[in-house]
Parts: structure tokens; C-alpha cells; sequence
């Protein structure tokens, strides 16, 4: 009788061993998840908040859509304007200065500047607005973990004219 005990004990044992195992996998793979959607959001919220620094339409006056003639596509430090990150995409990240983000090989940023309707932003137009949305999207593997939009108005660079 005491080997059968001993035996079903041992079963059940290992049994419950293994649903414990099973539990801390599934707790480290969440937790490796959103470390990985918090590092990516992070990574797109420095790329949104530099985009939209940039002027609403090309200083130079030029009217035209995406990288201009004054720009080169292939380096964002000579981009004057917002719609000229429209379809930019670096991989790795990397910053302003063009020196590579720590921690980010493998990441993927790219960069999406559509016009939109100022009413209704999910509406995108073909012709000049006074709305671009702006999103930036960030991906490893192939696989999208984090997209952040804005919409960037003529107004507001109106408004810094005027002081306002």
C-alpha cells in the first residue's frame, strides 16, 4: 500500500510541478512582450515628436509634396518640412544626428504623412488640407509593435507666426 502512495503522490506531484512550469514560461514570455511594445512605443514617440517639430510645409516655399529638390532622401538631417518623412524608414534607429539608438538593432521605424480631412483625420485627400497625419510605425521580424499618430496642422505654424 505505502509504494502506491508513494507513487500517486509522486504523479501528482509532478503533475502540478509542471503547471507551475507552465505559468513562469508564460509569465516571462508576457513580460519579454511588453518590454518589447514599451521599448517600441518609446522608439516611435522620439521619431513622431521629431517629425512634428519639423515646419508644416517647406520654408522655401516650394509647393511640393515629399522630399523636395533642397533634400536627399536617403538623409533625414536635410529634411526641412513634415511631409518630407513621408515613406522614410531606418533600420536600425537612429537618432537625429544619425548615430545609431542603443538597444535597437534588428527595430524598424518607418514613417507614414498622408493629408486628411481637419474635420475627420480618417479621412485621407489628395490635395492640401491644412492637416497632415502623421504615424510612425515600429517593427521587428516583421512584426508591427507599436504605431503612433498625429495630425500636424498649418495652424499651428500660423499661430508661432502671429505669436499665439
Amino acid at each position: 500500500m505505502t509504494i502506491i502512495e508513494v507513487v500517486l503522490a509522486m504523479v501528482l506531484l509532478s503533475m502540478m510541478l509542471g503547471a507551475v512550469l507552465s505559468a513562469v514560461e508564460l509569465s516571462a514570455r508576457t513580460q519579454h512582450s511588453t518590454a518589447d511594445r514599451t521599448y517600441a512605443r518609446s522608439l516611435a514617440a522620439d521619431l513622431l515628436e521629431e517629425v512634428c517639430g519639423f515646419a508644416y510645409a517647406d520654408p522655401a516655399g516650394a509647393a511640393e509634396y515629399a522630399v523636395g529638390g533642397d533634400e536627399n532622401a536617403a538623409d533625414r538631417s536635410t529634411f526641412d518640412d513634415v511631409d518630407d518623412f513621408d515613406g522614410w524608414s531606418e533600420s536600425p534607429p537612429s537618432q537625429a544626428d544619425g548615430t545609431p539608438v542603443p538597444g535597437s538593432a534588428g527595430w524598424t521605424r518607418t514613417v507614414d504623412v498622408k493629408w486628411v480631412d481637419p474635420q475627420d483625420p480618417s479621412i485621407e485627400s489628395v490635395t492640401e488640407t491644412g492637416a497632415k497625419r502623421v504615424q510612425v510605425g515600429v517593427s521587428r521580424g516583421g512584426v508591427t509593435y507599436a504605431v503612433i499618430t498625429r495630425i500636424r496642422t498649418a495652424a499651428l505654424d500660423a499661430s508661432a507666426d502671429t505669436g499665439g
